[in-house]
């Protein structure tokens, strides 16, 4: 699992350096408005391609280990549901325009109806592509995919921004990247699972249905729910207060690529550990799993909070400074990220209907709040009550996973290390603050530059001094940098003759 963790991160860190420059562009080449529009017709797009599929890609990850015999019909299943789904979805924007404005309450985007629904069928279809690399065990190729898939986007929006600059362009080039990636998609699966397309197994088809589908609709509740305040805000306070609020809640996308990674590869694990009943073993994956992703998202939780003015500033311009507050808040959700649970509740398949109900009463309760009060709440109240709602459903599917696999008092010492990573990511933000206390007459970016060198140096030198680090991770370490730096030149700087 790690070798395949590995190969997904580095193909994703990849795609992240490529896929920065992007808002950093739009946010200088757009009106605040046009950059609302803009980021309201991709909100509808993902959207679409999120909840229409209802999941069911995600069968892939429990039948293609489970039944090697019935690969080319799993696939086939799935690339048709996406398909029609998509399809229906996409019809219903084209021959009812009214929706969009109907969900934005503005007209803006009706003339792009139909384009907007042909890149929710492409982009629908061809979203299939990383999770069947994935389920496939074929890190490498992922890895390579990812980063090929990413910079062809990059290129394309990059270029109709820089060139045309409108919201129509950027659409335009939304739709030709998915014909390329459907097109990716069609080639790996003909070269992996000949034959696929010739028959419909309708068992499987069932099965892969009584399987994904309480999980799919448990998916499409939650991405309700974290979509939702977007849609609020959107049609609530127009597009250009919507444009300053996106760039608040925007995602870290390093923090979301290493959630993607971590799951998609604990899932088989997971599953494979529950049918042998190793409650402990799956336990000790989570703690493994929490100690490395505290060793990053703690410190880049406290960094933020510490810098984060500066840190909007640098990125987002002085005309995005509102934005500030709402990042803030958004940043809260970081630290319980570390407990990756939804993994362990796909391979305890009893659990589906309980996230199902859980996600109902989570989202009838945001929905309920914003209704009432979010005209008086503003931006900052609405991004307060979407991260609330959402700590309290990981804490309690973390509580529910816990009591499953039997979890005792004495068992909290696997998460000592979690601890003493949260110590030093604090103390490491004083020299920081201090820092940047003292040069406030330089630019955001070169303020923001300095105070990130002098945050991770008192952070890894607070990880040498308590000892955080434990040996395998070392080694692991050592490892990844002998695959960039010469051997002689570790050897040397380690002492060794």
């Amino acid at each position: 699992m790690t070798s395949l963790t590995s190969y997904l991160l580095v193909g994703k860190i990849l795609s992240f350096a490529l896929n920065v420059a992007l808002p950093l562009l739009l946010v200088r080449r757009l009106s605040q408005s046009d950059l609302g529009i803009y980021k309201q017709a991709f909100l509808i797009v993902g959207t679409c391609i999120v909840m229409l599929p209802l999941g069911f890609q995600m069968s892939a990850y429990y039948f293609l280990p489970r039944e090697p015999e019935n690969r080319g019909s799993v696939v086939f299943n799935i690339l048709l549901f996406h398909l029609i789904t998509t399809s229906l979805g996409g019809l219903a924007l084209a021959l009812f325009p009214e929706i969009l404005k109907w969900i934005f309450n503005s007209s803006a985007l009706m003339p792009y109806a139909s384009i907007l629904g042909l890149v929710i069928v492409v982009w629908g279809v061809s979203s299939f592509l990383e999770t069947a690399v994935v389920a496939n065990q074929e890190g490498r190729l992922s890895a390579t995919m990812i980063f090929a898939i990413q910079l062809t986007k990059t290129v394309i929006l990059v270029s109709a921004a820089a060139i045309f600059g409108s919201v129509k362009s950027l659409i335009y080039a939304g739709l030709i990247q998915g014909i390329l990636q459907t097109a990716a998609l069609l080639y790996y699966l003909d070269s992996r699972f000949r034959g696929f397309w010739r028959r419909v197994d309708w068992s499987m088809f069932g099965r892969q249905i009584s399987y994904s589908l309480p999980l799919g609709l448990a998916g499409l509740l939650y991405t309700m729910e974290i979509e939702f305040h977007n849609y609020f805000v959107s049609h609530r306070f127009g597009p250009a207060i919507f444009a300053v609020y996106s760039i608040g809640c925007t995602q870290l996308p390093l923090v979301t690529i290493l959630n993607d990674s971590v799951a998609s590869t604990m899932i088989p694990r997971a599953s494979l550990l529950q049918r042998e009943n190793q409650k402990r073993e799956i336990l000790e994956l989570m703690a493994r799993v929490a100690r490395k992703l505290a060793l990053l998202y703690l410190p880049l939780y406290a960094f933020l909070l510490a810098a984060g003015h500066v840190f909007v500033l640098a990125l987002f311009t002085k005309r995005y400074e509102a934005s500030w507050p709402v990042f803030a808040v958004n940043l809260t959700l970081i630290p319980f990220l570390i407990f990756v649970v939804d993994p362990v509740v796909r391979a305890y398949a009893n659990q589906r209907h309980t996230l199902l109900w859980l996600h109902v009463f989570v989202l009838a309760a945001m929905v309920l709040g914003m209704w009432q009060w979010g005209g008086s709440l503003g931006p900052v109240g609405v991004i307060t009550v979407v991260v609330g709602a959402n700590i309290f459903a990981r804490m309690f599917m973390l509580v529910r996973v816990l009591g499953l696999l039997g979890v005792e008092w004495r068992d909290l010492e696997l998460m000592k290390g979690v601890g003493m990573v949260g110590i030093v990511a604090v103390l490491a933000t004083l020299p920081a603050l201090l820092v940047e206390r003292m040069l406030p007459f330089l630019k955001p970016l070169m303020l923001l530059t300095v105070t990130a060198a002098v945050y991770g140096l008192a952070y890894a030198a607070g990880l040498l001094v308590l000892k955080v680090i434990e040996p395998n991770e070392w080694e692991m370490v050592r490892k990844l940098l002998r695959r960039v730096v010469p051997e002689h030149i570790m050897r040397r700087f380690a002492g060794i003759p």
